[in-house]
């Protein structure tokens, strides 16, 4: 995803993550954001780990 403007994230861990914190489900902002960011890599990762496998099955590279 092409961003035209960078994120501000001072104000994205200010206002963004705040339900998450008050709720109790992290002990802070910066705790939910980091977690959240981790989880999207791992989905991410795997993500295109499956498109490689398809990729190399179809090709017979594996």
């Amino acid at each position: 995803m092409r961003r035209d403007r960078p994120v501000d994230y001072d104000v994205l861990l200010n206002t963004g993550d705040q339900p998450f914190v008050q709720r109790g489900l992290f002990d802070s902002p910066e705790n939910a954001a980091a977690e959240m960011a981790r989880e999207y890599v791992l989905l991410q990762v795997e993500r295109y780990r499956h498109t490689i496998e398809a990729m190399e099955s179809k090709h017979g590279m594996s």
